[in-house]
């Protein structure tokens, strides 16, 4: 009985060994140590995949403005404890992508529709939806501002609307109503008064003219 007991004690003493060569030898800690050090960021939403020589970084966070210190932290430490040729990180906002970091430049990533989104936070709006097609950006949002101010942002986020989605047409807007007693307005523009406009060969109460309301 007692040597049946050793026999199984020293089975397991040899398959412990063999397990720690195998995770030292032939597993690829690496991805689980810097899913680690993600972890100490404070970043809960990451992924990390390894493969060969290459090193892809997926995190998401809420703190876009930190976005190129987080992402140049990750890109040093990475850098400092292991042999990766190439490094690649990139931050999404719940779910949609932003920036791309590779060590040397920062590349927006975003889609265009996001895009659109994202830049007009900038006003005092609460965008509801965008919908992009080859002719049109049509732009589906509460407008928040001041009266004395609709016209200009009207005409700014247009203008960054083109700026996103050059290709198209016709910038649409519609301003949805929080009213029972008042029904959603869209207002449309060409991108070409637009564009005429920014470049001064236009004024704005010519293009006020042009700008069709429904």
């Amino acid at each position: 009985m007692i040597k049946k007991l050793a026999g199984f004690i020293f089975v397991l003493f040899l398959l412990g060994i063999l397990a720690f060569v195998y995770l030292v030898y032939f597993v690829d800690t690496r991805a689980y140590d810097i899913q680690n050090y993600l972890s100490s960021l404070g970043l809960n939403s990451t992924y990390v995949n390894v493969s060969g020589n290459n090193i892809h970084v997926y995190f998401d966070s809420i703190a876009v403005d930190k976005y190129p210190k987080i992402m140049g932290n990750i890109y040093s430490y990475i850098k400092s404890n292991y042999n990766f040729s190439n490094i690649s990180i990139y931050a999404y906002l719940s779910g949609e992508p932003v920036l791309r970091f590779d060590g040397t430049k920062y590349t927006d990533i975003r889609n265009d529709r996001f895009k659109v989104m994202s830049d007009l936070w900038n006003f005092d709006v609460i965008v509801d939806d965008v919908k992009i097609s080859n002719e049109t950006t049509h732009i589906y949002l509460e407008y928040l501002a001041d009266e004395d101010g609709f016209w200009k942002d009207f005409y700014g986020m247009s203008f960054i609307a083109y700026e996103d989605t050059p290709w198209v047409n016709q910038i649409q807007i519609t301003y949805l109503s929080n009213s029972s007693n008042e029904s959603n307005k869209t207002i449309s523009i060409s991108t070409d008064k637009l564009s005429a406009l920014f470049s001064g060969k236009i004024s704005s109460q010519e293009l006020a003219k042009v700008t069709i309301i429904k």
